[in-house]
């Protein structure tokens, strides 16, 4: 799902947690990413308003995300392409697509609750 990309790094493992949370235990969760330099940014060549927001993550970072809650089985990247196949930013930002494939865990109680409580719930 090309959708995590527009989730704030603020809210990002609640969502992961949600994800998992109504997944079947030991199930895989495919999700791929335009990658970035770690930046949130609003797309600067949106026409209308509101702007896309973006969430370009460095691929360290979805790594560490994502494995912070199941295991990370899979990791792949390739470039951009160009024109129609390029993706946000049109060929304008450094990124390539990152796919991940995240095998949740067996039990839920496997994923300690301090790796998924993000700063706005309190830890």
């Amino acid at each position: 799902m090309s959708t995590l990309l527009h989730v704030p790094n603020s809210r990002i493992h609640d969502v992961v947690h949600e994800l998992v949370r109504v997944s079947a235990p030991g199930a895989p969760i495919a999700v791929g990413l335009w990658s970035g330099e770690d930046v949130e940014v609003l797309n600067p060549e949106d026409d209308e308003e509101p702007r896309r927001f973006f969430s370009r993550r460095s691929d360290d970072a979805a790594r560490e995300i994502f494995g912070a809650h199941g295991d990370v089985e899979h990791f792949r990247t390739w470039p951009e392409g160009v024109g129609d196949e390029s993706g946000p930013g049109n060929g304008a930002w450094n990124q390539h697509y990152q796919f991940l494939v995240l095998r949740t865990p067996s039990s839920p109680n496997q994923v300690a609750p301090s790796a998924v409580l993000g700063p706005q719930n309190g830890t």
